[in-house]
């Protein structure tokens, strides 16, 4: 049986890393399809067996807006990881409920969409992760706001 691998294989050596910082200020989406935000990092892994590991934080406030009150309105926003053209991974969602009058702003919610996901390219050539943003109602309207200090890390590993 193999007790140990030989010598000379990096068995999950970290070969490069990646780091972006975005500010965020006045970012609004209303569309019910993911459409691109400025979060965006890109890395060319130097083996094709390489592993990618990515890390994003994104400030996120959603908010239900409704003319009329009396009734409950829903408003998610979805945060989506595309790899390239490709999407990746949806696993992030936040949703407020409430409705909007002249005095008053009700229904909403705000935080950090956080994550980390491994992934596997099988290729060296570059390769660019991008946040993808939409909104989904239940009732009435809304919107997703990015406003703050987002942050995409891509770290090659090596496998």
């Amino acid at each position: 049986s193999v007790t140990a691998l030989p010598s000379g294989i990096p068995t999950g050596k970290v070969l490069q890393q990646q780091f972006a910082n975005f500010n965020l200020s006045g970012v609004s989406i209303t569309s019910t399809s993911y459409v691109a935000s400025d979060i965006t990092d890109s890395i060319t892994p130097s083996s094709s067996s390489s592993k990618i590991m990515i890390t994003a934080q994104v400030p996120v406030f959603v908010k239900s807006s409704q003319s009329s009150g009396g009734a409950d309105w829903f408003a998610r926003g979805h945060i989506a990881l595309y790899r390239d053209s490709t999407q990746f991974i949806d696993n992030t969602s936040m949703g407020g409920s409430g409705y909007t009058t002249s005095s008053y702003n009700y229904g909403h919610v705000e935080g950090y969409a956080t994550w980390s996901w491994l992934d596997s390219p099988s290729t060296t050539s570059a390769v660019a992760y991008k946040i993808y943003v939409k909104l989904s109602t239940l009732q009435g309207t809304g919107q997703v706001e990015l406003n703050g200090v987002a942050s995409i890390s891509l770290m090659e590993m090596a496998n």
